[in-house]
């Protein structure tokens, strides 16, 4: 029997989890495709992203229980090390659209991509300008 302490703790710590997963993770799944889609494509690119949005959610879903009773505790490292590749992957190939009108977005034209894989993946190199 796990302590009452213990579930208490968990209780919390999944809860910080959510929460903090709803407010910055989250999102980002329905918010990149209506950002990188040019407006001719939009609206199939966003249908898509749904389709394979809810099909992973499913995926996990169906999967958790078993990898929990496999991994026990490491299951949250598994999970850690996914939301660092997560990182990892927004900080290196999302561009920037910030000020950019919805209208003039570009992948790799008008988006002020700057960073370092990202230009190199657009443009072909890090000479050439974005």
């Amino acid at each position: 029997m796990v302590p009452w302490r213990w579930r208490e703790e968990s209780l919390i710590m999944v809860c910080t989890f959510v929460s903090a997963f709803a407010w910055s993770w989250g999102p980002l799944g329905w918010l990149i495709p209506s950002e990188t889609f040019p407006l001719e494509t939009r609206s199939a690119g966003q249908s898509v992203t749904v389709c394979v949005n809810l099909l992973f959610t499913f995926v996990i879903a169906q999967a958790f229980l078993s990898m929990l009773c496999h991994f026990k505790f490491d299951i949250f490292f598994f999970f850690s090390g996914w939301v660092a590749v997560m990182s990892a992957f927004v900080f290196f190939l999302v561009p920037e659209t910030k000020n950019v009108p919805i209208e003039e977005r570009r992948f790799g034209r008008s988006t002020g991509c700057g960073r370092g894989l990202c230009r190199r993946m657009v443009t072909g190199g890090e000479g050439q300008q974005c």
